[in-house]
């Protein structure tokens, strides 16, 4: 599959048990020390009829339930064309977070970030904010700090590698 999720939506025609076997390897080894993940704008409609995005079925049911994931989920970029098929920014927004995304991102679009704040505001807010809770009291790092922690140069260290 070689569709790029910012300018089209991707769809892979693979079935969970063929997911299971490849791509959610890593994920099942290492889901337990993540603190964040972030969903894609993909679709595999041989498990499900949404974006895993705006998908309860990943993100509540599989992701959360069945492999007992319990951090924070960030959508993708909202502003990406393959998101863009589902409706305006708050629509958007709004499946998102009802899917189970925890923080919505809108990138590089500030209307379309205040009208997604706006409509939020006036729906009554964002269904899983409680799930942010540990996340905000944690220290807050500013980057020279980051980069002078050992975990920080070695996580630089394997992705310098990955990327020669």
């Amino acid at each position: 599959m070689k569709a790029d999720s910012h300018k089209e939506l991707p769809v892979d025609p693979r079935t969970l048990d063929e997911l299971e076997a490849h791509d959610l390897i890593p994920f099942r080894a290492l889901h337990k020390r993540l603190d964040a993940v972030m969903s894609a704008h993909i679709m595999f409609p041989n498990v499900d009829e949404e974006l895993v995005s705006f998908s309860e079925f990943w993100i509540k049911t599989f992701l959360r339930e069945t492999m007992g994931y319990e951090g924070i989920v960030f959508s993708d970029d909202l502003s990406m064309e393959g998101a863009a098929g589902v409706g305006d920014y708050p629509q958007r927004a709004r499946l998102a977070l009802n899917a189970g995304c925890d923080v919505v991102l809108v990138c590089n679009n500030a209307p379309a970030a205040i009208s997604v704040i706006e409509a939020l505001e006036v729906q009554g807010g964002v269904p899983g904010a409680k799930s942010l809770a540990p996340m905000m009291k944690r220290k807050q790092w500013r980057m020279p700090e980051l980069q002078k922690l050992p975990r920080y140069k070695r996580a630089r260290e394997i992705v310098d590698a990955l990327t020669v």
